[in-house]
């Protein structure tokens, strides 16, 4: 009996000590940036026409340079929401919880006198959610790709 107290015991302490090690090792969604070669003012605007040439739209546009001003931070910083509502619909009758990452969110900003486009990939994060949006968010990814570059290149 005492053999089998200390086994269980060990056993335990093995699956407790592999499932804190899987969730340390767990994957982060990958963030990608690209540097643009044009001012701010003219990456802002060039995201607008990109999203429309890629059958997407902007759904919303937050000046976060302007909000964290009333705080005496001097930030360029916008975050555009994009998205396309005949795509959002089929996903999110795959999962409603796709709300959590659509519309996506693409973030342009200044630093180092430098423009830069970022974003998280939307493949990664509704996978997080299903399996089965893996697919949609492939394709997002790669219209999501194709607006950044088109939105970075003179």
């Amino acid at each position: 009996m005492k053999t089998k107290n200390i086994l269980l015991s060990t056993l335990m302490s093995a699956v407790f000590f592999m499932a804190s090690q899987s969730a340390i090792a767990a994957p982060v969604t990958s963030f990608t940036k690209v540097e643009s070669q044009q001012t701010f003012t003219e990456t802002t605007a060039a995201i607008q026409t990109a999203t429309s040439r890629h059958q997407m739209m902007v759904m919303g546009k937050i000046d976060q340079g302007k909000v964290l001003s009333m705080t005496g931070l001097d930030l360029k910083g916008t975050s555009f929401l994009i998205g396309n509502p005949e795509m959002a619909k089929k996903v999110f009758s795959m999962n409603p919880a796709a709300g959590a990452v659509l519309p996506l969110r693409l973030y342009v900003w200044n630093q180092n006198n430098k423009t830069w486009i970022g974003w998280f990939n939307p493949a990664e994060q509704l996978g997080m959610i299903s399996p089965k949006l893996v697919m949609p968010g492939q394709m997002l990814e790669k219209k999501i790709i194709n607006i950044a570059t088109q939105a970075a290149t003179k």
